[in-house]
Protein backbone atom coordinates (compact mmCIF):
# COMPACT_ATOMS: atom_id res chain seq x y z
CA UNK A 1 0.00 0.00 0.00
CA UNK A 2 1.27 3.44 -0.91
CA UNK A 3 1.91 5.86 1.99
CA UNK A 4 1.62 9.65 2.28
CA UNK A 5 5.40 10.10 2.12
CA UNK A 6 5.46 7.98 -1.06
CA UNK A 7 2.94 10.33 -2.72
CA UNK A 8 5.00 13.38 -1.77
CA UNK A 9 8.21 11.79 -3.02
CA UNK A 10 6.62 10.88 -6.37
CA UNK A 11 5.27 14.41 -6.69
CA UNK A 12 8.74 15.87 -5.99
CA UNK A 13 10.20 13.70 -8.75
CA UNK A 14 7.81 15.44 -11.15
CA UNK A 15 9.07 18.93 -10.22
CA UNK A 16 11.38 19.24 -13.23
CA UNK A 17 8.52 18.44 -15.61
CA UNK A 18 6.27 20.86 -13.71
CA UNK A 19 8.77 23.74 -14.04
CA UNK A 20 9.33 22.93 -17.71
CA UNK A 21 5.59 23.16 -18.36
CA UNK A 22 5.52 26.56 -16.62
CA UNK A 23 8.32 27.85 -18.83
CA UNK A 24 6.90 26.42 -22.08
CA UNK A 25 3.29 27.17 -21.09
CA UNK A 26 2.18 23.60 -21.76
CA UNK A 27 -0.47 21.55 -19.87
CA UNK A 28 0.73 19.58 -16.87
CA UNK A 29 -2.37 18.92 -14.75
CA UNK A 30 -4.15 16.74 -13.89
CA UNK A 31 -1.14 14.73 -12.78
CA UNK A 32 -1.51 11.01 -12.26
CA UNK A 33 0.86 9.28 -9.83
CA UNK A 34 1.22 5.54 -10.00
CA UNK A 35 1.45 3.87 -6.65
CA UNK A 36 1.56 0.43 -5.09
CA UNK A 37 -2.07 -0.61 -5.17
CA UNK A 38 -1.48 -3.39 -2.72
CA UNK A 39 -2.80 -6.90 -2.96
CA UNK A 40 -6.12 -8.44 -2.05
CA UNK A 41 -4.10 -10.78 0.15
CA UNK A 42 -2.78 -7.93 2.35
CA UNK A 43 -3.69 -7.97 6.00
CA UNK A 44 -7.20 -6.47 6.28
CA UNK A 45 -6.57 -4.43 9.45
CA UNK A 46 -3.30 -2.99 8.12
CA UNK A 47 -4.93 -2.03 4.82
CA UNK A 48 -7.81 -0.28 6.58
CA UNK A 49 -5.42 1.73 8.79
CA UNK A 50 -3.27 2.81 5.81
CA UNK A 51 -6.32 3.79 3.77
CA UNK A 52 -7.66 5.81 6.68
CA UNK A 53 -4.37 7.72 6.95
CA UNK A 54 -4.38 8.47 3.21
CA UNK A 55 -8.00 9.67 3.29
CA UNK A 56 -7.24 11.89 6.29
CA UNK A 57 -4.62 13.82 4.27
CA UNK A 58 -6.42 13.76 0.90
CA UNK A 59 -8.16 16.62 -0.87
CA UNK A 60 -11.53 15.25 0.22
CA UNK A 61 -10.55 15.98 3.83
CA UNK A 62 -8.06 18.87 3.50
CA UNK A 63 -9.68 20.77 0.65
CA UNK A 64 -6.44 20.65 -1.39
CA UNK A 65 -3.90 18.00 -2.37
CA UNK A 66 -4.30 14.57 -3.92
CA UNK A 67 -7.44 12.66 -4.86
CA UNK A 68 -7.73 8.92 -4.43
CA UNK A 69 -9.55 6.79 -6.97
CA UNK A 70 -10.64 3.46 -5.50
CA UNK A 71 -11.37 0.03 -6.85
CA UNK A 72 -13.27 -2.69 -4.99
CA UNK A 73 -12.16 -6.32 -5.10
CA UNK A 74 -13.72 -9.51 -3.78
CA UNK A 75 -11.88 -12.74 -3.02
CA UNK A 76 -12.97 -15.98 -1.58
CA UNK A 77 -10.28 -15.92 1.10
CA UNK A 78 -10.17 -12.20 2.07
CA UNK A 79 -13.68 -11.09 1.19
CA UNK A 80 -14.52 -7.54 0.06
CA UNK A 81 -11.49 -5.15 -0.05
CA UNK A 82 -10.78 -1.63 -1.29
CA UNK A 83 -7.72 -0.96 -3.50
CA UNK A 84 -6.31 2.40 -4.70
CA UNK A 85 -6.51 2.41 -8.50
CA UNK A 86 -5.08 5.91 -9.08
CA UNK A 87 -3.75 9.00 -7.30
CA UNK A 88 -4.50 12.31 -9.00
CA UNK A 89 -3.32 15.86 -8.43
CA UNK A 90 -5.86 17.96 -10.26
CA UNK A 91 -4.30 21.45 -10.23
CA UNK A 92 -1.17 23.50 -9.57
CA UNK A 93 -2.75 24.69 -6.34
CA UNK A 94 -3.15 21.07 -5.19
CA UNK A 95 0.42 20.22 -6.22
CA UNK A 96 2.06 23.09 -4.33
CA UNK A 97 -0.15 22.46 -1.28
CA UNK A 98 0.93 18.82 -1.17
CA UNK A 99 4.61 19.79 -1.27
CA UNK A 100 4.11 22.76 1.10
CA UNK A 101 5.66 25.00 -1.57
CA UNK A 102 2.89 27.56 -2.20
CA UNK A 103 5.17 30.48 -1.31
CA UNK A 104 8.02 29.15 -3.42
CA UNK A 105 5.68 28.64 -6.37
CA UNK A 106 4.37 32.21 -6.11
CA UNK A 107 7.94 33.61 -6.01
CA UNK A 108 8.85 31.53 -9.07
CA UNK A 109 5.84 32.99 -10.92
CA UNK A 110 6.86 36.54 -9.99
CA UNK A 111 10.45 36.03 -11.10
CA UNK A 112 9.37 34.29 -14.31
CA UNK A 113 7.09 37.22 -15.15
CA UNK A 114 9.90 39.71 -14.45
CA UNK A 115 12.33 37.82 -16.68
CA UNK A 116 9.83 37.61 -19.55
CA UNK A 117 9.13 41.32 -19.37
CA UNK A 118 12.86 42.13 -19.53
CA UNK A 119 14.42 39.74 -22.06
CA UNK A 120 13.47 38.40 -25.51
CA UNK A 121 11.63 35.09 -25.34
CA UNK A 122 13.79 33.35 -27.95
CA UNK A 123 16.94 33.87 -25.87
CA UNK A 124 15.26 33.36 -22.52
CA UNK A 125 13.61 29.95 -23.00
CA UNK A 126 16.73 27.78 -23.31
CA UNK A 127 18.37 29.68 -20.44
CA UNK A 128 15.29 29.17 -18.21
CA UNK A 129 15.19 25.44 -18.95
CA UNK A 130 18.82 25.15 -17.83
CA UNK A 131 18.44 27.34 -14.72
CA UNK A 132 14.89 26.47 -13.63
CA UNK A 133 15.88 24.55 -10.47
CA UNK A 134 18.22 27.31 -9.35
CA UNK A 135 15.51 29.94 -9.82
CA UNK A 136 12.85 27.84 -8.09
CA UNK A 137 14.86 26.72 -5.07
CA UNK A 138 17.25 29.63 -4.44
CA UNK A 139 15.81 32.89 -5.71
CA UNK A 140 13.93 35.17 -3.32
CA UNK A 141 11.14 37.53 -4.36
CA UNK A 142 13.74 40.29 -4.95
CA UNK A 143 16.32 38.23 -6.83
CA UNK A 144 14.45 38.35 -10.12
CA UNK A 145 14.28 42.14 -10.10
CA UNK A 146 17.96 42.50 -9.17
CA UNK A 147 19.00 39.92 -11.75
CA UNK A 148 17.04 41.66 -14.51
CA UNK A 149 18.42 45.11 -13.68
CA UNK A 150 22.05 43.99 -13.65
CA UNK A 151 21.85 41.70 -16.68
CA UNK A 152 19.98 44.30 -18.74
CA UNK A 153 22.67 46.86 -17.90
CA UNK A 154 25.46 44.51 -18.99
CA UNK A 155 23.67 43.71 -22.24
CA UNK A 156 23.17 47.40 -23.02
CA UNK A 157 26.73 48.38 -21.95
CA UNK A 158 28.95 45.58 -23.35
CA UNK A 159 32.29 47.25 -22.54
CA UNK A 160 31.59 49.51 -19.59
CA UNK A 161 35.05 49.05 -18.01
CA UNK A 162 33.43 49.37 -14.59
CA UNK A 163 34.18 47.41 -11.44
CA UNK A 164 31.34 45.05 -10.50
CA UNK A 165 30.31 47.32 -7.63
CA UNK A 166 30.20 50.36 -9.90
CA UNK A 167 27.40 49.00 -12.08
CA UNK A 168 24.79 51.74 -11.84
CA UNK A 169 21.64 49.80 -10.91
CA UNK A 170 19.71 49.45 -7.69
CA UNK A 171 20.74 46.04 -6.36
CA UNK A 172 22.90 44.67 -3.51
CA UNK A 173 26.60 45.28 -4.14
CA UNK A 174 27.53 41.59 -4.01
CA UNK A 175 24.63 40.27 -6.11
CA UNK A 176 26.56 40.41 -9.38
CA UNK A 177 29.61 38.74 -7.83
CA UNK A 178 27.51 35.96 -6.25
CA UNK A 179 25.52 35.25 -9.42
CA UNK A 180 28.04 35.99 -12.14
CA UNK A 181 27.84 32.54 -13.79
CA UNK A 182 24.04 32.79 -14.27
CA UNK A 183 24.27 36.39 -15.44
CA UNK A 184 27.04 35.63 -17.92
CA UNK A 185 25.17 32.64 -19.37
CA UNK A 186 22.11 34.78 -20.17
CA UNK A 187 24.15 37.72 -21.49
CA UNK A 188 25.99 35.33 -23.84
CA UNK A 189 22.69 34.14 -25.32
CA UNK A 190 21.71 37.72 -26.20
CA UNK A 191 24.99 39.39 -27.24
CA UNK A 192 28.57 38.25 -27.94
CA UNK A 193 30.83 38.25 -24.91
CA UNK A 194 33.84 40.55 -24.82
CA UNK A 195 37.35 39.16 -25.08
CA UNK A 196 38.96 38.18 -21.78
CA UNK A 197 40.27 35.38 -19.61
CA UNK A 198 37.58 35.52 -16.91
CA UNK A 199 33.86 36.15 -16.42
CA UNK A 200 34.31 39.80 -15.51
CA UNK A 201 36.37 40.67 -18.58
CA UNK A 202 33.93 38.82 -20.86
CA UNK A 203 31.10 40.91 -19.41
CA UNK A 204 33.09 44.07 -20.12
CA UNK A 205 33.88 44.68 -16.45
CA UNK A 206 37.12 45.29 -14.57
CA UNK A 207 38.35 43.19 -11.68
CA UNK A 208 40.48 44.38 -8.83
CA UNK A 209 43.80 45.21 -10.43
CA UNK A 210 46.25 42.35 -10.25
CA UNK A 211 49.74 43.36 -9.22
CA UNK A 212 52.82 41.89 -10.86
CA UNK A 213 55.81 41.62 -8.51
CA UNK A 214 59.35 42.25 -9.78
CA UNK A 215 62.44 41.44 -7.74
CA UNK A 216 66.16 42.10 -8.40
CA UNK A 217 69.28 41.14 -6.48
CA UNK A 218 69.84 44.53 -4.86
CA UNK A 219 67.07 47.13 -4.90
CA UNK A 220 65.05 49.41 -7.14
CA UNK A 221 65.65 53.12 -6.61
CA UNK A 222 62.53 55.20 -6.02
CA UNK A 223 62.73 58.78 -7.26
CA UNK A 224 60.31 61.69 -7.45
CA UNK A 225 61.13 64.90 -9.29
CA UNK A 226 64.66 63.54 -9.79
CA UNK A 227 65.07 63.16 -6.02
CA UNK A 228 65.82 59.75 -4.51
CA UNK A 229 63.02 58.87 -2.06
CA UNK A 230 64.11 55.37 -1.09
CA UNK A 231 64.84 51.83 -2.21
CA UNK A 232 62.82 48.63 -2.49
CA UNK A 233 63.87 45.07 -3.41
CA UNK A 234 60.38 44.38 -4.82
CA UNK A 235 58.46 46.54 -7.25
CA UNK A 236 54.75 46.02 -7.91
CA UNK A 237 53.12 46.99 -11.21
CA UNK A 238 49.75 46.43 -12.87
CA UNK A 239 49.78 44.46 -16.15
CA UNK A 240 49.02 47.73 -17.95
CA UNK A 241 51.97 49.52 -16.30
CA UNK A 242 54.26 46.60 -17.14
CA UNK A 243 53.73 47.23 -20.86
CA UNK A 244 55.96 50.31 -20.87
CA UNK A 245 58.25 49.38 -17.98
CA UNK A 246 61.78 48.58 -19.10
CA UNK A 247 65.00 47.59 -17.35
CA UNK A 248 68.26 46.37 -18.83
CA UNK A 249 68.47 42.75 -17.66
CA UNK A 250 69.94 39.68 -19.28
CA UNK A 251 67.53 37.09 -17.91
CA UNK A 252 64.03 37.10 -16.43
CA UNK A 253 62.83 34.18 -14.31
CA UNK A 254 59.05 33.89 -14.05
CA UNK A 255 58.12 32.00 -10.87
CA UNK A 256 54.74 30.40 -10.17
CA UNK A 257 55.07 30.15 -6.38
CA UNK A 258 55.53 33.31 -4.28
CA UNK A 259 57.83 31.73 -1.68
CA UNK A 260 60.15 30.48 -4.43
CA UNK A 261 59.99 33.96 -5.97
CA UNK A 262 61.21 35.50 -2.70
CA UNK A 263 64.08 33.02 -2.25
CA UNK A 264 65.17 32.50 -5.84
CA UNK A 265 68.95 33.23 -6.18
CA UNK A 266 69.61 36.12 -8.55
CA UNK A 267 72.63 37.74 -10.10
CA UNK A 268 72.92 41.45 -10.83
CA UNK A 269 71.79 41.19 -14.43
CA UNK A 270 68.69 39.14 -13.60
CA UNK A 271 65.12 39.77 -12.57
CA UNK A 272 62.45 37.61 -10.94
CA UNK A 273 58.76 38.07 -11.81
CA UNK A 274 55.72 36.72 -9.94
CA UNK A 275 52.11 37.03 -11.10
CA UNK A 276 50.38 34.18 -9.27
CA UNK A 277 50.01 31.24 -11.64
CA UNK A 278 47.65 32.03 -14.52
CA UNK A 279 47.98 35.75 -13.72
CA UNK A 280 51.13 35.81 -15.84
CA UNK A 281 48.91 35.54 -18.92
CA UNK A 282 47.76 39.12 -18.32
CA UNK A 283 51.31 40.36 -19.01
CA UNK A 284 50.85 41.10 -22.70
CA UNK A 285 52.84 43.39 -25.01
CA UNK A 286 55.53 44.01 -22.39
CA UNK A 287 58.72 45.72 -23.63
CA UNK A 288 60.60 44.11 -20.76
CA UNK A 289 59.51 40.58 -21.67
CA UNK A 290 59.83 41.07 -25.41
CA UNK A 291 63.47 42.19 -25.12
CA UNK A 292 64.88 39.79 -22.51
CA UNK A 293 65.61 36.09 -22.21
CA UNK A 294 62.71 34.48 -20.36
CA UNK A 295 62.82 31.34 -18.23
CA UNK A 296 59.55 30.01 -16.84
CA UNK A 297 59.73 28.00 -13.58
CA UNK A 298 56.44 26.47 -12.50
CA UNK A 299 55.07 23.38 -10.80
CA UNK A 300 55.70 20.18 -12.68
CA UNK A 301 52.06 19.28 -13.21
CA UNK A 302 49.32 19.74 -15.77
CA UNK A 303 48.53 23.27 -14.63
CA UNK A 304 52.20 24.30 -14.64
CA UNK A 305 52.68 23.11 -18.20
CA UNK A 306 49.35 24.64 -19.28
CA UNK A 307 50.54 28.05 -18.04
CA UNK A 308 53.89 27.56 -19.78
CA UNK A 309 52.15 26.54 -23.00
CA UNK A 310 49.82 29.56 -23.01
CA UNK A 311 52.56 31.99 -21.98
CA UNK A 312 54.83 30.74 -24.74
CA UNK A 313 52.08 31.57 -27.24
CA UNK A 314 52.54 35.20 -26.10
CA UNK A 315 56.35 35.10 -25.89
CA UNK A 316 57.66 32.29 -28.13
CA UNK A 317 61.26 32.71 -26.95
CA UNK A 318 60.32 31.52 -23.42
CA UNK A 319 62.37 28.60 -22.09
CA UNK A 320 61.44 26.40 -19.14
CA UNK A 321 63.64 26.09 -16.06
CA UNK A 322 63.72 23.08 -13.70
CA UNK A 323 60.82 21.55 -15.61
CA UNK A 324 62.85 18.84 -17.33
CA UNK A 325 63.07 15.05 -17.07
CA UNK A 326 66.15 15.16 -14.84
CA UNK A 327 64.47 17.43 -12.28
CA UNK A 328 61.43 15.16 -12.17
CA UNK A 329 63.54 12.02 -11.73
CA UNK A 330 65.66 13.64 -9.03
CA UNK A 331 62.53 14.59 -7.04
CA UNK A 332 60.22 11.68 -7.84
CA UNK A 333 59.85 10.87 -4.13
CA UNK A 334 58.22 14.29 -3.59
CA UNK A 335 55.47 13.81 -6.18
CA UNK A 336 51.93 13.95 -4.86
CA UNK A 337 48.60 13.27 -6.52
CA UNK A 338 47.52 16.38 -8.42
CA UNK A 339 44.50 17.72 -10.24
CA UNK A 340 43.80 16.81 -13.84
CA UNK A 341 43.47 19.66 -16.31
CA UNK A 342 41.85 19.26 -19.69
CA UNK A 343 43.86 21.32 -22.12
CA UNK A 344 45.36 21.22 -25.59
CA UNK A 345 49.11 21.80 -25.48
CA UNK A 346 50.49 23.38 -28.64
CA UNK A 347 53.73 25.08 -27.58
CA UNK A 348 55.63 22.54 -25.44
CA UNK A 349 59.00 21.07 -26.35
CA UNK A 350 59.44 17.34 -26.78
CA UNK A 351 61.12 17.03 -23.36
CA UNK A 352 58.34 19.00 -21.66
CA UNK A 353 55.79 16.66 -23.24
CA UNK A 354 57.76 13.68 -21.90
CA UNK A 355 57.62 15.08 -18.35
CA UNK A 356 53.89 15.71 -18.70
CA UNK A 357 53.35 12.14 -19.91
CA UNK A 358 55.41 10.79 -16.97
CA UNK A 359 53.13 12.63 -14.55
CA UNK A 360 50.09 10.82 -15.94
CA UNK A 361 50.00 7.39 -14.39
CA UNK A 362 46.95 5.38 -15.38
CA UNK A 363 43.82 7.28 -14.37
CA UNK A 364 45.76 9.53 -11.98
CA UNK A 365 47.89 12.60 -12.51
CA UNK A 366 50.77 13.67 -10.26
CA UNK A 367 52.42 16.93 -9.31
CA UNK A 368 55.89 18.02 -8.24
CA UNK A 369 55.38 21.38 -6.51
CA UNK A 370 58.28 23.73 -7.20
CA UNK A 371 58.78 24.57 -3.50
CA UNK A 372 59.89 20.94 -3.09
CA UNK A 373 62.96 21.77 -5.14
CA UNK A 374 65.71 23.03 -2.83
CA UNK A 375 67.65 26.27 -3.27
CA UNK A 376 70.87 24.29 -3.55
CA UNK A 377 69.39 22.27 -6.43
CA UNK A 378 68.29 25.52 -8.12
CA UNK A 379 71.84 26.84 -7.73
CA UNK A 380 73.15 23.73 -9.46
CA UNK A 381 70.67 24.08 -12.33
CA UNK A 382 71.51 27.76 -12.71
CA UNK A 383 75.20 26.93 -12.95
CA UNK A 384 74.43 24.36 -15.61
CA UNK A 385 72.28 26.93 -17.43
CA UNK A 386 75.03 29.55 -17.43
CA UNK A 387 77.55 27.01 -18.74
CA UNK A 388 75.24 25.96 -21.55
CA UNK A 389 74.56 29.57 -22.47
CA UNK A 390 78.26 30.19 -22.49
Amino acid sequence: MVRLEDIKRKAEHKRSEYLKSKILDTPFFPLSLRGDKGSIYDDFATREAELAALFAHSKANKGKGYTLELEHKDSRTMGHQTIISDIKIESEEDYLFLLKEEKRGNIFDENLKQLRQTFPEEALISWLLTRKHEIYTKWTSDDGLWFCRITRFLIDHPNSGLFAREVNVEAPTKFLENNIASIKSLVSSIRPLSEGNDDYAQLGLRRKEQLIKLRIKDAFTITQNETICGYTPILMLTPESLKEFFLEVERIFIIENETVFLTFPLQKNELCLYAGGYGILSCRQSRLLENSKIFYFGDLDEHGYAILDKFRSLYPHTQSFCMDVTTLNDHNAYCIEGKAYTSTYEHLTHEEELVLASLRRGTRTYSLEQERISVSYIHMKLKSLFNSVG
